[in-house]
């Protein structure tokens, strides 16, 4: 955000304020649109509520949640890129199959060399170990499917 309003206090062109214990705005049979050239702010000592029987959009070129001031009074963003879950989803499936079909080679297809410098063979003990690991990572696989991917906000 490039422009900061003057407060309401120091502008000095026309300006109309409206000052009560309460205001209620409420359209019966349409809309109630809101319009400014450059900002429109809201500011409240409590909480900001939308509620909506339908749904609630966003539309933007860019959306920032969230903003902080540094030691010496500048605003910082956010900075964290939001994950879109699906593909997200869908790169650690990916993942996780490229480390079970890796733990699958380790297990039926690597030898080491022993002390006498031969090669080792095939160690049906390995299933066990590396099933178990499988499994971990299967678990792994589902648990983000349906724990981290919200089903009440959505990315375009």
């Amino acid at each position: 955000m490039n422009f900061i309003p003057k407060d309401t206090n120091i502008y000095d062109d026309n300006q109309i304020i409206i000052n009560s214990d309460r205001l209620i705005f409420n359209a019966k049979q349409d809309s109630i649109l809101f319009s400014s050239n450059k900002v429109i702010g809201f500011n409240t000592n409590g909480s900001f509520h939308f509620d909506s029987e339908k749904n609630f959009i966003v539309n933007s070129n860019k959306i920032i949640l969230g903003l902080k001031n540094t030691a010496d009074g500048a605003i910082i963003y956010g900075q964290e890129p939001a994950i879109l879950g699906h593909q997200l989803d869908e790169f650690i499936s990916e993942l996780i199959d490229a480390v079970i079909h890796l733990t699958q080679d380790v297990e039926t297809k690597v030898s080491f060399l022993d002390s006498s410098g031969n090669p080792t063979g095939y160690n049906s003990d390995n299933i066990i170990a590396f099933q178990t690991t499988v499994d971990m990572l299967n678990d792994l696989r589902i648990s983000f499917a349906s724990k981290c991917k919200s089903q009440t906000v959505l990315l375009k």
